[in-house]
């Protein structure tokens, strides 16, 4: 490839192409126009919003009306105690069921008191009232509705089971919930959805569970992070491939519990974080046997998608294999859920990766693996992944910057303007294996081990060609520049962990330790070929400036090796059993790194630029002793703990003979209040004072010129940054009010933190780093959800929220400090409504008002308006379903030549067939074609604006098939409980 220079100062870029590209068909000149292949429909996409949300709404009030009207409130209160003591029995479940066909009709849990309310609405006459409490003899009674809609129970007594066993429920109906100890257990017979319907529709059924467009999970308004099947994980970390492909049919519960590490729960420990740890627990009779999905589809412009996932479950042993690819940017594995391919839904993938511009096609394939050893003490898993991916970018910006400076003259502060334009396109491709067994024993009762090695292979590919003009405040260029680079990398990983914890006592003492290693390797060869024409300030381009002009033409040849060796040893005694302790730690880590990098100039025949190459050695050591107290009771937890941090860094670069060495030294505090004043309303605190020490990078008076017009080197007299860290959360979830209200605050500010200090002279930047005062960062917001049940086929899910962000950021350009701050605030409300399974309706509104101000007096503050509302309507005709999602985004902020209001529309139609096995199913994307992704960016010294190549309309047909064999009883079934005889199935 051959790069031409200029002849005149006009501004016009080179015709370099990689290969075509919708948005480099045309040239533009300053600012952006729109090309037909990005150009929007001319449709006045505000009002067929607003007529569609009208039409919707008034659909809706009238099913609302019609369906509630032969429906009647009916009201039952009372009070649960123990027979022999009389103390009240606080969280017992009590429920009400049609004496027909014992299909739930509403339930309610007692509170501290034993009082409970059982309200709601029926048509039914006459109702069966439960009362069931884990170790006691459940309650039965027929209440009449048809004489009477209220009663009162006043007092009711539970007797004590004869068998001694937590989980004894007389009655054989087991309640909708219930709770033991700390965990929430649901019924998963007691709740009915959908025919078809996969574990995520049920969660959507169960009280105080919300599931966004990601599949993400929140319980009570808290986020799920762990999606386990019978204890184990399943696929990883990504619990969408769990709630997506395991059906409800097989599932006996689904069990809630706070999430704690594989140790804590061991030694006892509480959860040191907010999270939710959800188990679906297969029922017994259905854990034998295979089950899967296939699924392909074919669509306009060439659009395909195919998946498929297949599982056998022989008790304890698990065993699955899935594989898909498409082309429409999803970078995963899914079966091609409308609501999935919307907005930030777009992706969701094993490794919950996204895309944000640019047109991917993408290869998944993988293996899951799960058994106990011999005894269950012994627990055996292994994950294999291979990922592969092939992306086409193009992307182009239009920039405005104001640069602080020094008058000469006067030394007065004056602010330069200069404007940039660019364009660029990229093709790169991917080839990822990941392999992760997991092995943990417990022997005695006293020791628990886990070893974790993972293994990664890693190939990819990468070019790109990139164009670049810089102006300054009268459009004069400054520079031009063009360049092409390419690069091939191999990377390999191996990292091992090996924990072993030994519990004494009763009182909650243990020692553990932890042995971590890891190894990584990559190697890469680069082409760089680029050219820079710079051109002397006020001659109009005319005039070429010789010494700040130049073409490159490299060959890189880079190899890394990293190895780290991490242990911890960590001791806590109890100094009261079970609520008084301390604890003292002490780790260790050393990570050792090798970086080299070869340039070799074919300017000069391949000669060894040793300007630009460098051979790093660079070693990173760590002491780290800590004390801490902690104080534990039901209620109160909290948790001090102290540490001083001794770090030495050292680096070398033999070319240059460039070396230096550091030590720092720095105190780490962290205060930790939880208080739980019920069940379901905790209150919690942190404190965190922490010091981040600066990286080699920013430490290394290395001079890197790679970029002829982006210069870098390190500051070797940088100080560590210390962090001061606040956050508050409260959370309450009411149970019988099926209500949650949450309300947080964040605020975190740093002392010396460490920033870019930039000087751009006619648009060469030589950049290195300081120590800055007066960042900080300020979040708060609040929430509450209620669902109404308004009869047994309708109810209302309503939630509403506010939140408000405020950040201030330093910038250090030409020796000039200035602040930008951000500040950002807006209401959501978002309304969800069902009628049985044939109607489900969501609809959402979030403004977000945000205000951007600026300390560089040349630059004016931005004040940005951005409207968000949606819907997603679904409709279920027996086996035909029709869905549409819809989202309408207006942005005051988007550049000329963009409309700032976009309707997106994604459609879909499927049907049942071969006895609901198969799905045959339409979908269209982006139906309107209002996709465009054109967006402006505010920056500390002005704006970017951007548009990137993104996908766009397209429509597909697809079927998918479903396979059950578990709970079927093959040939040769051990009817003693064992697995099958003979051969697996």
């Amino acid at each position: 490839m051959y790069l031409s220079r200029y002849t005149s100062g006009k501004n016009k870029f080179s015709s370099i192409k990689l290969f075509k590209s919708p948005l480099f068909s045309k040239k533009w000149a300053f600012g952006f126009k729109p090309s037909a292949e990005i150009s929007v429909l001319p449709i006045n996409v505000s009002n067929t919003y607003i007529d569609f949300m009208k039409y919707a709404l008034l659909f809706f009030l009238t099913l609302l009306g019609t369906t509630t009207l032969f429906a009647q409130e009916f009201k039952i209160t009372g009070r649960i105690v123990d027979t022999t003591t009389r103390e009240p029995l606080e969280a017992a479940t009590v429920f009400a069921e049609a004496v027909k066909d014992s299909s739930l009709v509403v339930y309610s849990i007692t509170d501290a008191k034993g009082r409970f309310e059982l309200e709601g609405k029926t048509a039914l006459k006459k109702i069966n009232l439960i009362v069931s409490f884990v170790g006691f003899k459940s309650y039965n009674r027929v209440i009449d509705l048809s004489s009477q809609r209220e009663y009162d129970l006043k007092e009711i007594a539970l007797s004590s089971a004869t068998e001694d066993l937590e989980e004894v429920l007389v009655v054989g109906r087991t309640p909708p919930i219930r709770f033991k100890q700390d965990t929430t257990e649901f019924n998963v017979a007691s709740f009915d959805t959908k025919k078809d319907a996969n574990v995520e529709d049920l969660l959507k059924k169960l009280p105080g569970f919300e599931i966004d467009e990601n599949g993400a999970v929140t319980v009570n308004g808290i986020a799920v992070d762990k999606v386990l099947v019978n204890g184990k994980p399943f696929f990883g970390n990504d619990p969408t491939i769990a709630t997506r492909n395991l059906t409800k049919e097989i599932v006996e519960k689904i069990q809630v519990v706070d999430s704690r590490t594989r140790t804590q729960a061991f030694t006892g420990e509480k959860s040191d974080g907010e999270n939710k740890t959800i188990n679906i627990k297969i029922a017994k009779d259905k854990n034998r046997g295979t089950f899967g999905r296939v699924a392909a589809g074919a669509g306009t412009d060439e659009r395909f998608e195919y998946a498929g996932i297949a599982n056998y479950f022989d008790n304890d042993l698990r065993l699955s294999v899935l594989g898909g690819g498409n082309n429409i940017n999803r970078a995963g594995f899914n079966f091609g859920e409308v609501s999935s391919t919307f907005g930030r839904g777009a992706a969701w993938s094993i490794t919950g990766g996204g895309n944000n511009g640019g047109i991917t096609n993408s290869r998944v394939g993988g293996a899951n693996y799960a058994d106990d050893w011999g005894k269950s003490t012994n627990q055996a898993t292994a994950n294999y992944i291979y990922q592969a991916s092939n992306t086409t970018q193009d992307r182009r910006s239009s920039a405005k910057s104001d640069i602080p400076e020094r008058d000469p003259d006067t030394d007065e502060l004056v602010y330069r303007t200069q404007f940039s334009e660019s364009m660029s396109n990229s093709y790169g491709t991917n080839d990822r294996h990941r392999f992760n067994p997991e092995y943990e024993t417990v022997i005695d009762s006293a020791y628990y081990i886990e070893i974790r090695p993972s293994f990664s292979y890693n190939e990819s590919f990468n070019t790109s060609n990139s164009e670049e003009d810089t102006f300054d405040e009268n459009r004069e260029v400054l520079n031009e520049s063009e360049g092409f680079s390419s690069r091939n990398n191999l990377s390999r990983d191996f990292n091992n962990r090996l924990s072993v914890t030994r519990r004494y006592g009763s009182g909650g003492g243990y020692i553990r330790l932890d042995l971590n290693n890891s190894y990584s390797k990559n190697e890469s060869n680069s082409t760089n070929q680029n050219e820079v024409i710079a051109y002397v300030p006020g001659t109009q381009g005319q005039v070429i400036d010789e010494e700040n002009s130049l073409i490159r033409d490299q060959i890189i040849d880079g190899n890394q090796q990293n190895n780290n060796f991490y242990t911890r040893l960590r001791w806590k005694a109890p100094i009261v059993k079970d609520l008084f302790f301390f604890s003292a730690e002490y780790s260790y880590n050393q990570d050792i790194r090798e970086d080299e990098n070869f340039v070799f100039d074919q300017n000069r025949g391949g000669a060894l630029d040793t300007d630009q190459s460098a051979d790093f050695s660079n070693e990173n050591f760590a002491h780290r002793p800590e004390l801490g107290l902690e104080y534990r009771d039901k209620k109160l937890n909290i948790e001090v703990e102290g540490a001083l941090i001794f770090r030495e860094l050292a680096s070398s670069e033999t070319i240059t003979n460039v070396a230096f060495d550091n030590y720092f030294e720095a105190l780490e505090i962290e205060v930790d209040l939880r208080y739980q004043f019920t069940k379901n309303t905790r209150l919690r605190f942190g404190y965190d004072l922490a010091n981040d020490i600066p990286n080699i990078n920013q430490l290394s008076p290395y001079v890197d010129i790679s970029n002829p017009t982006f210069i870098r080197t390190g500051n070797p007299d940088l100080d560590p940054t210390i962090q001061n860290r606040f956050n508050l959360n409260f959370n309450t979830y009411d149970v019988n009010k099926e209500a949650n209200f949450y309300v947080y605050s964040n605020y975190s500010a740093s002392n010396g933190e460490i920033i870019a200090n930039t000087i751009n002279e006619n648009g060469f930047r030589r950049s290195t780093f300081a120590n800055v005062d007066g960042n900080y960062t300020f979040s708060s917001g609040s929430g509450y959800g209620k669902n109404f049940k308004l009869d047994s086929l309708n109810s209302i899910r309503l939630n509403v929220g506010m939140n408000f962000n405020l950040r201030q950021r330093q910038n250090l350009v030409n020796g000039t400090q200035f602040a930008a701050s951000n500040e950002s605030y807006g209401p959501r409300v978002d309304f969800n409504y069902t009628y049985s399974e044939m109607v489900s309706a969501r609809i959402g509104y979030n403004p977000n008002f945000e205000y951007n101000k600026f300390e560089n007096e040349n630059q004016n503050d931005v004040y940005i308006l951005r409207h968000e509302a949606s819907a997603d309507l679904r409709f279920t005709f027996g086996d035909l379903e029709l869905e549409n999602v819809l989202n309408y985004n207006y942005n005051s902020n988007i550049q000329d030549g963009f409309q700032k209001g976009s309707l997106f529309w994604n459609s879909s139609i499927q049907y049942s067939v071969l006895k609901d096995n198969g799905l045959i199913s339409l979908r269209g994307y982006d139906v309107l074609k209002q996709n465009n992704n054109a967006r402006r960016i505010v920056q500390g010294q002005g704006y970017v604006d951007v548009q990137s190549l993104i996908l766009q309309r397209y429509f597909m047909l697809g079927f998918s098939y479903k396979f059950n064999t578990l709970g079927k009883k093959p040939p040769g079934y051990d009817r003693g409980g064992g697995r099958y005889r003979g051969r697996r199935y």
